[in-house]
């Protein structure tokens, strides 16, 4: 809640970084981008809404009040607003430097899905297709090698695609992919990337495919 009204205070945009006072910027000259993991960071946006998701999403599944979504829906609301057509694409800004808002790269719909996912709410399902038409949505990526996959999964937009009835084939096609990471070779190559003298961290008997 407190984090939510740093937000609105700032115009609606999530705020990097406070001071211990409690004040936004107390240690950036006032700015509110800047901070660590915040909106000059390599990821930009993805690192703000990573934790804000998480962190909406937790609070609506302990009380079980949708309302608490409002804060990252906001953010996602906010950022698309920014944005401008170029050609067929809708981009948005990742970034904010000094001079602005920059970045802009084809508008995501990984963050809003994590949302409509839990709310099953139609205007989130909105914020989702607004976004269509930027990337394409039905193609199945797998890890390259094990553990390289983090932030939810790999394949949030197909996913979303399968369980909204429009592209049925995505199971298929995404056992295809991760067919040659079976469990016969991710434990090859763990063997072969295992640091002497530490052992080997997986065994066929714990290695599985994600799916």
């Amino acid at each position: 809640a407190v984090w939510a009204s740093r937000a609105e205070e700032n115009g609606g945009i999530m705020p990097d970084n406070v001071g211990l006072s409690g004040v936004v910027g107390e240690y950036l000259d006032g700015k509110w981008w800047g901070g660590h993991y915040g909106w000059r960071w390599p990821h930009g946006l993805f690192t703000i809404m990573e934790p804000l998701v998480n962190a909406c999403t937790n609070a609506y599944l302990l009380t079980g009040d949708p309302n608490w979504l409002d804060a990252a829906r906001k953010q996602l609301d906010e950022n698309f607003a920014l944005g401008h057509q170029d050609g067929d694409q809708y981009l948005t800004p990742n970034k904010h430097f000094n001079a602005g808002w920059t970045d802009y790269r084809p508008a995501n719909p990984f963050h809003a899905i994590h949302l409509w996912a839990r709310s099953l709410d139609p205007d989130d399902r909105q914020r989702v297709e607004r976004a269509r038409g930027t990337t394409p949505w039905n193609e199945v990526t797998h890890p390259k090698k094990p553990f390289s996959a983090k932030h939810y999964n790999v394949n949030t937009v197909p996913w979303y695609e399968f369980i909204t009835g429009l592209s049925p084939t995505i199971p298929s096609g995404l056992w295809k992919k991760i067919s040659p990471w079976s469990t016969n070779s991710w434990p090859d190559y763990a063997r072969k990337t295992a640091t002497p003298g530490r052992g080997t961290p997986w065994s066929k008997s714990t290695a599985t495919p994600i799916l």
